[in-house]
């Protein structure tokens, strides 16, 4: 996973006067700051001083703006978001097409100016001067309605404190007060100073879900100190953005060492002792440079790679992913790292020399916590680290495993050591019985010694191959193998797949090598595709489909035998596709997306014949009448992908296929897809002596009289921000129901999609169109009892709450009928103004549970587990500490889903 960094091209951090905006408004701060009034305590100001004195662009000057694009940290931009805010940062300069921004977390951006383009679905990156005090009273309002009930990392967070809990950013309210202090609002100044005093306290782990105490408990010791701490974050973070020059990095180091640590400017360790050396090294090679590398000796050609290893970039998570460090849209030669890795065996030496570099790279490893309450960390990557990754690729794991490093008391070999007896085995064994050992292995590091014995030894490396792909597993290095064996077109790379079919059948190394042999011209591979399809109908016991019979790899056959060409394969997905699951049948008929659009691509795709064009057509036009929706599949961010309905995808592929006989809007409303889809199958039929499909009946709601809706919308739209105003006009809506559902739609496509009160009315859409219109209980299962009936049965009418399902879950566990042990809800709310359907079923299935005594536990969009007694007494902790976590995270009216499934099951103990 790499990061993309967008930090400003600057060599210092930490620089008062940068030039501010060339415009000024209302809301830009004062140019000489008025001196802070006596309100503030003397801690406040001396703080504030404290903070004035370190050189930060300067919060007391620059104009404070809100942004149109998520702030890093986890602050929307949407304002009506439940505990968000518009992203605000200090500008710093308006370029025009770019701008650079301050934020509070310390972070300097230059971002570049776009217009939103809705067709790209692009909000763009649009700014605008605000009022900082109304910002932030809008901050501390959304906070303020938050009781001590609610746990402490489950607050609202407008400000970002809770970011994480481990590093505390509640310095960044703290900043946030200095500026309201220099705009002479030293009233709120004062206030913003007690909540970061108090955010400041990070509550022990065990007290984060309990209750939150209030009161401001820290000191400013604690927040000088987080916001010395994050800006080496930060400043060390530079590293990764390849802009800066190396004078540059020294010139930001410098800077703040002499704002936090002056004494480490005279040191000659450390990395500003470091990056001297490096800087002055650079000075002495300008005048003589190396000769182009084309014209170099070998000798002279591993110094410059080993050299410029200072300055490949990139970043990888917990050693994932080291590779090239260049972008694949990069041009010109690979990075020094996979230029020494492919010289392999040759580059050793010189890497071995490299050990004890010092140097820095360009490279960022982080390393993850697996926890969202910890940030993960990160290292710059030395000069002669990077040389011991490279060593260990070249190796293929072998340096990993002897555990080198350390301090001597570990008793473990040095890297220099490990590396020289290793080499030195390889130089007595040879390097192709190296390789081969090393493939044989079959792990995640044996793909590039396979390379470089291909290079070697392309017939000879077939069987340590074979090996290899026998000896790994699913979850280890066999892919990387496979892929290797099936680049070989000799006669002994097909016969040692031919052998490898029956071991490796209905795997996806198995479906990757049959496709291979049959773009190879072996009937065997397409013959062991077909039987393996056929073979999933008879394993799938309970209609799950083939994802769940063989994991990914179902799909991957999927696509396999329609990338085949072949007629036989079409035939195989065609016939009796009608009792495969909702899911395979949506993966059958994406298959056929044209290369290029689908998401996979099989390597060894074939053209298909004119007789399997003929019998795609045909295969995706009979599921045009297919309604099924696939539970629990999210294809893309588009609304048809949202559970999606066989037909429609059928439909959207044939269009994409074959576009001059075949059109459909997949953009357009569920009732108009649907309207479409059965037009075509009717076309389809027609044409091929079938009877015509009688549309279903729809459900008719009776909308508006136009001027009621037009009083309603624009009693909405005058109230803009006023939330008093909002709420009684949203309740007018609410109490006219679903009526009022298409009128509310038109506002809200009338408006521009860079106009934020889209966002807020979609919502509003949205919470109407939760409206529950029919109930209805499955016929299978055991049946409700009265109470449970009432209970479901009283939500008709109205909007469906993460409340009302919370509150279920606790009647379940309280008085649930005789012979069931749990309840299966699904919501459907088609975005055709007609309001929600809610599907109850009664289940008899229990789920084990490895926290004691058992409980119930609700899934979906959100789980949590209680115990028996928590749940029928009714105690507080259920509703205070429980209650409210579930209610925040079933957000039903929410969410842009058009579908969504809660189970409730007893959990044994």
């Amino acid at each position: 996973m790499v990061i993309r960094l967008r930090l400003v091209p600057l060599g210092v951090l930490f620089v008062m006067g940068f030039a501010t905006s060339r415009t000024s408004s209302a809301g830009d701060p004062p140019q000489n700051p008025p001196a802070v009034e006596a309100n503030t305590t003397e801690a406040d100001r001396a703080f504030f001083d404290w903070w004035d004195a370190k050189k930060f662009p300067d919060v007391r000057t620059l104009p404070f703006v809100t942004l149109s694009e998520p702030e890093q940290g986890g602050i929307s931009m949407f304002a009506d978001e439940k505990g968000k805010l518009p992203a605000g940062a200090f500008l710093v300069r308006d370029e025009g097409k770019t701008i650079t921004i301050f934020r509070t977390d310390l972070q300097m951006e230059t971002l570049p100016v776009r217009t939103p383009d809705t067709k790209k679905d692009d909000p763009g990156v649009t700014f605008q001067k605000a009022d900082l005090a109304a910002w932030v009273r809008k901050g501390l309002d959304i906070m303020a309605k938050e009781g001590p009930d609610i746990a402490w990392f489950d607050k609202s967070d407008p400000f970002g404190a809770h970011r994480w809990s481990i590093p505390n950013q509640a310095f960044r309210i703290a900043v946030l007060a200095r500026a309201v202090a220099a705009r002479g609002d030293d009233d709120l100044a004062r206030v913003l100073c007690d909540r970061a005093l108090h955010e400041a306290t990070r509550p022990s782990m065990t007290q984060q879900f309990g209750e939150d105490d209030p009161r401001p408990r820290s000191t400013y010791d604690s927040i000088e100190s987080a916001i010395q701490s994050e800006s080496a974050v930060v400043l060390a973070e530079k590293f990764g953005d390849g802009r800066l020059s190396w004078e540059d990095l020294l010139a930001a180091h410098e800077a703040w060492a002499n704002a936090f640590a002056p004494e480490t400017l005279a040191s000659k360790e450390g990395r500003i002792a470091t990056l001297r050396r490096m800087v002055e090294e650079a000075r002495q090679r300008k005048p003589k440079p190396p000769k182009p590398i084309e014209e170099q000796s070998p000798a002279e050609r591993l110094e410059t790679l080993v050299h410029e290893l200072q300055d490949v970039g990139g970043s990888f998570f917990n050693e994932w992913g080291f590779g090239s460090g260049q972008d694949s849209k990069d041009k010109g030669p690979p990075p020094a790292n996979v230029q020494l890795a492919k010289l392999g065996f040759e580059a050793v030496p010189a890497l071995i020399e490299a050990l004890d570099d010092e140097r820095f790279t360009r490279t960022l490893q982080y390393f993850q916590t697996f926890k969202g309450q910890y940030r993960e960390s990160f290292t710059v990557v030395r000069v002669g680290e990077m040389a011991w990754m490279i060593l260990d690729q070249i190796a293929s794991g072998a340096l990993k495993s002897a555990h080198a490093g350390g301090p001597p008391t570990t008793g473990r070999p040095t890297r220099r050591r490990a590396a020289e007896e290793w080499f030195a085995s390889v130089q007595a064994r040879g390097e192709k019985v190296v390789l081969e050992e090393q493939v044989s292995k079959g792990t995640w590091e044996s793909r590039a010694a396979a390379d470089r014995l291909v290079e070697f030894d392309p017939v000879g490396a077939v069987k340590p191959l074979e090996t290899g792909i026998l000896a790994g597993g699913e979850n280890s290095g066999r892919d990387n193998l496979v892929y290797v064996l099936i680049r070989l077109k000799s006669e002994a790379a097909m016969a040692a797949m031919l052998r490898l079919l029956e071991p490796l059948k209905k795997s996806e190394s198995g479906i990757r090598i049959a496709a291979a042999l049959w773009a190879g011209g072996r009937r065997e591979g397409l013959d062991s595709l077909i039987l393996w399809w056929k073979g999933a109908a008879k394993d799938d016991k309970d209609g799950r489909g083939a994802r769940y019979v063989f994991g990914f790899g179902g799909r991957g056959l999927i696509a396999a035998l329609a990338g085949t060409g072949s007629a036989d394969a079409i035939q195989a997905l065609s016939d009796g596709i009608e009792v495969r699951s909702a899911g395979d049948r949506v993966d059958v008929v994406t298959a056929f997306v044209p290369r290029g659009e689908s998401g996979w691509q099989e390597p060894n795709e074939q053209p298909a014949s004119r007789e399997a064009e003929t019998a795609i057509e045909a295969l995706l036009a009979e599921r045009l009448s297919d309604g099924d929706r696939a539970e629990g599949l999210h294809l893309g961010s588009d609304p048809i992908g949202e559970e999606p309905v066989v037909g429609e995808m059928a439909a959207w592929t044939l269009a994409r296929r074959y576009p001059q006989r075949w059109k459909f809007d997949e953009s357009a409303s569920a009732a108009c897809r649907k309207a479409a889809r059965l037009a075509l199958a009717n076309r389809w039929r027609a044409q091929h002596g079938q009877p015509p499909l009688s549309a279903a009946p729809t459900v008719r709601i009776e909308p508006l009289a136009p001027e009621k809706a037009k009083r309603l919308v624009d009693a909405w739209l005058a109230a803009g921000n006023d939330e008093s105003a909002r709420e009684h006009a949203e309740e007018a809506i609410f109490d006219v129901g679903l009526g009022a559902l298409t009128s509310l739609g038109a506002a809200r496509d009338a408006l521009a999609a860079a106009d934020p009160r889209r966002e807020s009315l979609d919502k509003a859409v949205r919470r109407l169109a939760s409206i529950v219109r029919e109930v209805r209980w499955s016929e299978t299962g055991p049946r409700p009892n009265d109470s449970l009936s009432a209970y479901t049965e009283g939500v008709r009418g109205k909007p469906l709450r993460g409340a009302w399902v919370t509150e279920l879950w606790r009647r379940v566990a309280i008085d649930l009928p005789e012979g069931s042990t749990g309840i299966d809800l699904v919501f459907s709310r088609p975005d055709d103004d007609t309001g929600g359907v809610l599907l109850l079923e009664l289940t008899t299935e229990t789920v084990p549970w490895a926290g004691g005594d058992g409980g119930w536990i609700l899934s979906g969009d959100g789980f949590e587990h209680v115990d028996d007694d928590f749940l029928r007494n009714g105690h507080s902790w259920w509703h205070k500490s429980r209650g409210p976590q579930v209610d925040q995270r079933i957000l039903i009216p929410e969410t842009k889903a058009l579908r969504m499934r809660w189970t409730i099951k007893r959990a044994r103990g």
